[in-house]
Formats: C-alpha cells, structure tokens, sequence
C-alpha cells in the first residue's frame, strides 16, 4: 500500500507545487503492510483524491496522505486544509453527475467520487468523508481486512 501511495504522491507532486501547497506523506503505520487488490482501479481513486484535493486547498495550505490500520483493516486518508464541504452536500458528492458543493459550479464532470465508490465497493471496501466549511476535508478509503496482510521476510 505504501508503494502505490508514495506513486500518487509523486504523480501529483508537481500539482501541489504549482500551487505552493504543503504536500505530506505519513506511510508508517502501513510500512510491512501489503493489500491484494486491483493496484490500476485503487490508483485511480488515490490520484482522483489527491487531485480534488490540491484543486480545492488554497495556496500555502496543506495536503496529507496518510495510512493506518483500523480493526485489522487498511484505511488511507487524503485529508486538506482546503474550502471544505457543507454537511448538507456530503450524501450528494457520491452521486452520478455531482459536482460538489451547491455554492459553486465545477468544471468537472461529477464522476470521479461515483466512480471511486463503485471501485471501493466492487473491493468490499468503503469511501467517506469528514469535512467542514472553511477547515478542509477528510476523504478516507478502507480496504478490508482479508486484503491487507504483513510483510514476512523468510530466513534463508
């Protein structure tokens, strides 16, 4: 899991510093940690995290992806000191064709949280979010526990 976190990080790193945005890893917790899933469909939802991310945090603000193990399951968070999203927007942002909050219009084309939470659940996993107006947003995804195992190096 870390591999692929540290990939997005790179892939979008020049994004944040466009921006002057303060861009953080924080692996530890998953350091010997591997997950068996489809590496192409959860990359896809990191960078599409990542990316809303960077787009809605505010010069010298801050992005964070992070990873941790919660009851055995691998949960990793891209957390942003960004607009934030209304609580009365939150059940809308996974619908088909949402683009976010109701105070502004996006250029996107509001698939890409519908598209991560369809990938989440084809894993048996979740997506959500943790937000307020104005303190920035919290999206994590968990990927449960029969994918995630540790690292064992055998002794030769």
């Amino acid at each position: 899991i870390n591999d692929l976190a540290q990939t997005c990080y790179n892939e979008v790193l020049p994004l944040a510093k466009v921006k002057k945005i303060n861009f953080k890893t924080d692996l530890i917790a998953t350091q010997n940690k591997i997950i068996y899933a489809d590496k192409i469909e959860l990359k896809r939802v990191i960078i599409n995290l990542l990316g809303n991310a960077i787009a809605h945090t505010f010069e010298n603000g801050e992005v964070i992806i992070s990873t941790s193990v919660q009851q055995g399951n691998c949960v990793l968070s891209v957390s942003d000191t960004g607009v934030g999203i209304p609580r009365s927007d939150i059940p809308k942002l996974f619908k088909r064709f949402s683009q976010g909050t109701s105070d502004r219009r996006s250029a996107s084309t509001g698939l890409g949280l519908y598209l991560s939470m369809q990938i989440m659940e084809a894993h048996n996993g979740k997506i959500w979010l943790e937000s307020d107006v104005k303190e920035g947003s919290c999206f994590s995804i968990m990927i449960p526990t029969e994918k995630l195992q540790e690292i064992t190096k055998e002794k030769v």
